[in-house]
């Protein structure tokens, strides 16, 4: 797998950071143009040697669909997403390419049968951002926000018995939405059961009778389907 970012990056990045998109330094034209294969995207094939793991959700490229901010579905062969630079990524004539962002509404990506639909959404910050929606709630969402840190080498000196490269770490955050709220992070019993007053104790019923555990990502499915109901 390539890993698309340049050595200064590595260089410029703290002992652990988190990744971020930035705005292309070139014009960018509408999504619309991918129809017609004359579509432009932003392209780099920058690789930096001495680290480990990789900064893209899956490890192939897999078919997807893009919805763009005017409307029209393109669909495509091979599509991943960049959870370091936050970016939508398409290969094109063996090129990694990265879509301009403010043209997409959302994307789907489709992996052995399942699939992973991706949506714009301003996070808890107000900064935009890509967010994986895991349940379709009429009141209340349940989103996943994949990133990446950067750790960094920690040896100390020729004969160190540390850490000799840098290695991307795969993480994970989960959050609510609130039609007209902003995206709110939950991590625990107590930091999810606080956003819900009025239905504490219907959600400390069904937690305790289903066993909840926040880590699981099925159950979490299970415990906002319920919330969604009452």
């Amino acid at each position: 797998m390539m890993l698309l970012l340049t050595g200064m990056v590595i260089l410029l990045t703290s002992s652990f950071c988190h990744g971020q998109s930035n705005t292309p330094a070139e014009s960018q034209a509408d999504l619309q143009a991918l129809a017609s294969g004359n579509a432009m995207f932003q392209s780099f094939d920058h690789r930096f040697k001495g680290v480990q793991g990789g900064i893209t959700l899956l490890e192939r490229y897999a078919p997807g669909k893009i919805r763009m901010s005017r409307g029209q579905l393109v669909s495509y062969d091979q599509v991943n997403y960049d959870a370091f630079n936050d970016e939508l990524l398409v290969l094109r004539d063996s090129q990694e390419t990265m879509v301009t962002a403010t043209m997409v509404r959302y994307f789907v990506l489709s992996v052995n049968g399942d699939t992973a639909h991706f949506v714009r959404l301003a996070g808890p910050e107000g900064k935009m951002g890509y967010f994986q929606k895991m349940i379709n709630g009429s009141k209340v969402g349940f989103y996943k926000k994949y990133y990446r840190e950067l750790q960094q080498p920690d040896y100390k000196g020729a004969y160190s018995q540390g850490r000799d490269y840098a290695e991307f770490i795969a993480r994970h955050k989960y959050f609510i939405h609130q039609k007209g709220k902003k995206l709110i992070e939950f991590k625990n019993r107590k930091t999810f059961l606080e956003n819900f007053p009025e239905h504490e104790e219907k959600l400390e019923t069904f937690i305790k009778q289903e066993k909840t555990d926040f880590k699981d990502e099925a159950d979490l499915r299970k415990l906002f389907l319920y919330l969604n109901e009452i």
